[in-house]
């Protein structure tokens, strides 16, 4: 169990250690893990005697010999969220499937006011009390953080070094995709490079293959060759992809081929629908289909992380989740057509809200905004504006601003890098390790804090522990 806080913080193998129970629970359900984490999984035997969550089960931690014991195998708890394990069950998802077919037929037919109010009816209630949290929801890097914090507590430890999340000691991170959903967006997708240019934030550009307007060779080296990205938008766009297992198949299959013609690596659904177990057998290198909190998507859910993480595949062993395996970069900001139209708001005050909370836990803001959605002058404004802030969180606050393959490419190596012990400091070894940094996960009265030192030099810089 000890891979997953390896994986996840990058701290040398072996310095703190964590056990699971021997006898669990034959049901999942929802349990209470600290004040205000809410987990979903299985539990040991005799915790789950107990009401799930009125009983704190952190109350059921112990150690012994340096070891922490929970009452939980934490690498379930984490896939149960970040795989969406805690969402209704195959009939629900049938009725989903149904409903969903129906719309997509009957859509071409609906005017757009009334297709934006069905939306608005169906997501009624959305803000009440419930999980994941909206707007934000970090569940798993709370748990993560709580855990890491038990096991240091059990080995006597004050402080641990471990790789920090970010490249050149960034605070954050944040990045910018555009998906392409009609051939009036393809033809605005010019004016809006033209103002990511103005703020030089860069951008990938989500394109589809299939169906509306089908995206061509020359689409892809158009947006290529102003300096963005671009990536494979589902198949048609139809809502169909993830409604069975052999229309998965099928478009995948196709996918797979514009993957290779277009010489990409990246993947997006469509209006975010998923089966994350199907997305892990996808041939690609990352994918973006999963919100960390979906209340104002389609389909709920949500991974309750604001980091990406790998897919397990079929050769991972002990848990360990691997370079080679697809990463998810999830959707961790609200998109811009729910701001529009399902909250009515032309402000920067819910997104302002998101990045302040995702940044504050140094965490990864992923914006969707849609060329097709931006047209007006209203909207215009508001996005100038937004690009604006993230300018400046960049040159003020030293967040990374990246497009997703720079995500992919720096996750993947940070998942290839070791600290080493050299003398009384550590050094990171591995290739990419010029632009790591070394940082501190440290014990407080408050709970676990991080503090990072500067970018480890090409030369291989020591850190000391004091």
């Amino acid at each position: 169990m000890n891979k997953i806080l390896e994986n996840h913080f990058r701290i040398p193998a072996g310095m703190v250690e964590i056990k699971g129970p021997q006898s669990f629970t034959a049901e999942s359900g929802f349990f209470r893990f600290g004040p205000l984490t809410h987990c979903y999984g299985r539990r040991w035997t005799e915790c789950a005697k107990k009401s799930e969550l009125s009983h704190d089960s952190a109350s059921s931690v112990r150690s012994k010999g340096g070891v922490c014991f929970l009452p939980f195998d934490l690498q379930e708890i984490v896939d149960g969220l970040r795989y969406e394990r805690y969402i209704s069950g195959e009939a629900n998802q049938r009725v989903g499937s149904l409903a969903r077919a129906v719309y997509y037929a009957i859509r071409p037919l609906l005017p757009v006011g009334l297709r934006r109010y069905a939306q608005r009816r169906a997501l009624r209630g959305w803000n009440h009390p419930g999980f994941p949290v909206w707007p934000v929801d970090r569940t798993v890097d709370l748990l993560l953080e709580q855990v890491l914090l038990l096991a240091m507590e059990a080995r006597g430890l004050q402080e641990i070094p471990f790789i920090w999340f970010w490249p050149d000691g960034s605070t954050g991170c944040i990045t910018m995709t555009h998906d392409v959903e009609t051939k009036a967006g393809l033809r605005f997708c010019e004016e809006l490079m033209q103002m990511n240019e103005r703020y030089r934030v860069p951008a990938s550009f989500q394109l589809i293959p299939g169906a509306r307007y089908c995206a061509t060779l020359d689409d892809v080296a158009g947006i290529r060759g102003r300096g963005f990205e671009v990536n494979v938008h589902d198949w048609k766009h139809d809502g169909a992809m993830f409604s069975s297992r052999q229309a998965f198949l099928e478009a995948s299959a196709r996918v797979q081929g514009c993957v290779e013609e277009w010489n990409v690596k990246g993947f997006r659904s469509g209006a975010l629908y998923r089966n994350p177990d199907w997305i892990s057998e996808m041939k690609i290198a990352y994918d973006m289909s999963v919100p960390t909190s979906g209340r104002l998507e389609a389909q709920p859910g949500g991974c309750c992380s604001l980091f990406p993480w790998f897919f397990a595949t079929p050769s991972d062993t002990a848990h360990d989740r691997n370079a080679g395996s697809v990463l998810e970069i999830p959707v961790t900001m609200t998109q811009d057509y729910s701001l529009f139209h399902v909250l009515q708001e032309y402000s920067l005050s819910t997104w302002e809200a998101e990045l302040a909370e995702v940044l504050n836990g140094n965490g990864l803001a992923s914006f969707i905004v849609h060329p097709d959605y931006i047209r007006g002058n209203r909207e215009q404004r508001l996005y100038l504006s937004l690009l604006e802030q993230i300018s400046r969180l960049r040159s003020d606050h030293k967040v990374w601003v990246a497009a997703p393959a720079e995500i992919h490419q720096w996750w993947s190596l940070r998942a290839g890098m070791t600290l080493v012990r050299m003398g009384d400091g550590w050094c990171v070894e591995g290739e990419g390790s010029e632009r790591a940094s070394i940082a501190w996960a440290r014990r407080s009265e408050e709970g676990l804090y991080f503090k990072v030192d500067q970018v480890v030099s090409a030369e291989g810089e020591l850190y000391s522990e004091s």
